[in-house]
């Protein structure tokens, strides 16, 4: 009888604990986060600032006053001079277009600078 008594007072008693350890809840532990390493600063040399000088082209004259969009040829600058009085439509410069641009020498130097060894549109382009 002693013995039965001594085992169910263990058996309470570990089942207590076995309940207590699974059913409570779990501490938070809080680790610090590892220092942040300093920035590594690199001193560079300041390049050398070449000032680029604009391209001076004269303006060319513009073919017969200007051509309508019906006289443009492949070769033709594409840059808009003005506007016809009778019928309101646009003239174009229609002289020979540099290679590899849509416009004539004097309005591709308008229409674009170049800005780090790379042309680079104009910020504003006007006559």
């Amino acid at each position: 009888m002693m013995f039965k008594r001594i085992y169910t007072i263990i058996k309470r008693r570990v089942k207590r604990k076995l309940l207590v350890a699974l059913f409570k809840k779990p501490k938070v532990v809080r680790v610090k986060a590892p220092p942040r390493p300093k920035p590594i600063r690199v001193m560079m040399p300041k390049a050398e600032r070449k000032r680029i000088e604009p391209i001076t082209v004269p303006m060319p004259e513009p073919v017969n006053g200007g051509l309508t969009i019906m006289e443009l040829e492949h070769n033709h600058c594409r840059e808009v001079i003005g506007y016809g009085t009778p019928d309101m439509l646009a003239r174009y410069c229609g002289n020979d277009k540099r290679a590899g641009s849509s416009f004539c020498a004097y309005h591709h130097s308008r229409n674009f600078q170049v800005m780090n060894g790379r042309p680079a549109p104009a910020s504003s382009a006007q006559h």
